[in-house]
């Protein structure tokens, strides 16, 4: 069963056709991934999923719901969760503090850091931090990571949200190739370990084929393929306008 389901979804601005007619699914425990060129209509679509963009015709289904148009906050509220391109955290908190902020807003406590209820989600903020390789950096600030660190941080804050469906727009934009190779790892072991349900967008291959179990291909805003990485590796089609086969 579907958790998402983008029902023949459109958008366009002034007279451009962003997004026509996509209809995408992704099922309760999959990693799923948004490719094409640039200007494809991927950031359209995802707007359009998370409420930043109602569409003109179509609809979206989010766990049993028509979430067509609703507020960012509220699909968030119902477990649909984006991490952006650009890192979102608050440089001069620690990374702990980061993500004890989310968690006590999930939870609905009191924002006082020097608080009981603080103090009592401390081991869930713990855990959080181990699950994305942060325990070690807790009491740093936020604003001294790398840039790798600051995207797992993120992830972290993301994963405090309790997300049903996590959204993650080039989860490997800006790392180095070591930082890159940690990330697919993390994002592998978040599928395998916590059955994490993804959707993403990403313009490195390599990041696509190592973690994307079904991949849908955007190209002017046009749905033109989707299937398992191995059937998208041999669209003629997907070859000619995105991978780079001129043959």
């Amino acid at each position: 069963m579907s958790l998402l389901h983008a029902q023949s979804v459109s958008k366009s601005f002034g007279g451009v056709q962003a997004v026509s007619r996509v209809d995408v699914q992704v099922r309760e425990g999959e990693l799923a991934c948004i490719i094409g060129p640039n200007g494809a209509g991927k950031t359209t679509f995802f707007n359009l999923i998370t409420g930043y963009v109602t569409p003109d015709e179509g609809r979206v289904i989010f766990d049993g719901q028509d979430i067509t148009g609703l507020p960012p906050h509220r699909a968030a509220r119902l477990g649909l969760v984006r991490s952006f391109q650009k890192t979102h955290v608050f440089p001069q908190m620690s990374v702990a503090e980061n993500v004890q902020t989310m968690v006590l807003v999930q939870k609905k406590r009191s924002l006082d850091f020097l608080s009981t209820a603080l103090r009592l989600e401390r081991d869930e903020t713990e855990e959080l931090l181990a699950m994305v390789g942060l325990a070690g950096s807790a009491r740093s600030l936020a604003g001294t990571l790398s840039a790798g660190d600051r995207k797992r941080l993120e992830l972290g804050i993301a994963l405090a949200a309790r997300p049903k469906l996590l959204l993650l727009d080039e989860p490997t934009c800006g790392m180095s190739p070591t930082e890159t190779a940690s990330t697919i790892e993390l994002i592998q072991r978040l599928g395998r370990e916590q059955r994490l349900t993804l959707l993403f967008t990403e313009h490195k291959m390599d990041v696509v084929f190592s973690i994307a179990e079904r991949i849908a291909v955007l190209h002017f805003g046009r749905l033109i393929a989707e299937g398992k990485p191995e059937d998208i590796r041999a669209n003629d089609e997907v070859r000619r306008v995105y991978l780079g086969d001129t043959t």
